[in-house]
């Protein structure tokens, strides 16, 4: 395999909401140096050997199992500190790039790292071995391979000083089981929720909005709404007071506002469209 592979991709991939500008691996990285950062998203990681690299007014170190995603425009340098350095790289941007990005809670650059046992680099060798192989014109797979690699770090990687989504979905999973037995019960909240795990309310509710993207109350209750939407387009005849009761709320006229606000409807309506 040559020392440098690097592959550009066309223009037209542009239009999508995603697409690879470059993609490649180093097997010698060189030093680099950019004041102004580069235009597009960088993704650089390690696959043998140690760098160091400099963003954003910090440094740190970058061995396996380690990379760094650099947002445009970022002052950056890197260097070898190994006698060999091999790194992957890609640079990326689109359409909705940056969305996606704060959709999954990247919202700046950042140092990632991961387990032994995660392939995070699955995704950048898939792309450039259909490179290597057939080329990709429509850049469709570069998009599809660049989803990947983010959804991989936001499931699997640390983000600085972040736990990584699955590290959370461990300690949750226990609190959501719980919820399937005790949901129905208008006495708990958020205090009983945190119990299960040995956290504060405040920490239960970081933890729920780094995976679900919401607080722990919110997902309680949403939890409950979807409860109810099942008994509600079910066989039962239940009254809507029933039904209220069965999914955790002691006040009916509280169960119709929260229904109302999370599905846009009352829960009668609901039950007339999609009864069976």
């Amino acid at each position: 395999m040559a020392e440098h592979l690097r592959f550009q991709f066309p223009i037209a991939d542009r239009r999508l909401p995603l697409y690879v500008e470059t993609s490649g691996c180093n097997h010698n990285q060189e030093r680099i140096n950019r004041p102004d950062g580069y235009p597009c998203y960088h993704w650089l990681q390690t696959l043998e050997g140690e760098g160091s690299i400099s963003f954003g007014g910090r440094s740190c170190s970058l061995s396996a199992h380690s990379g760094v995603l650099l947002f445009p425009g970022i002052s950056h340098s890197y260097q070898a500190v190994t006698d060999k350095w091999v790194t992957l790289y890609l640079t990326f941007d689109g359409s909705l790039a940056a969305e996606i990005l704060l959709k999954l809670g990247m919202e700046r650059s950042a140092l990632f790292q991961w387990a032994e046992d995660v392939p995070l680099s699955s995704a950048l060798w898939e792309l450039i071995e259909v490179m290597e192989e057939e080329g990709d014109l429509t850049g469709l797979d570069g998009s599809a391979h660049i989803f990947k690699l983010l959804t991989g770090l936001k499931k699997h990687a640390l983000m600085d000083d972040r736990a990584s989504l699955s590290l959370h979905l461990e300690r949750l999973g226990v609190v959501v089981n719980w919820l399937e037995f005790h949901y129905a019960d208008p006495g708990i909240g958020l205090d009983h929720m945190a119990s299960i795990v040995g956290v504060s309310s405040r920490y239960l509710n970081r933890m729920f909005t780094a995976a679900f993207g919401v607080s722990a109350y919110h997902y309680l209750i949403s939890f409950r709404i979807s409860k109810a939407k099942q008994l509600l387009s079910g066989q039962s005849n239940l009254t809507i007071g029933q039904i209220a009761a069965k999914s955790g709320y002691r006040d009916t006229s509280h169960f119709i506002a929260a229904f109302r606000k999370q599905v846009g409807t009352t829960p009668q309506r609901f039950k007339e469209l999609y009864h069976y």
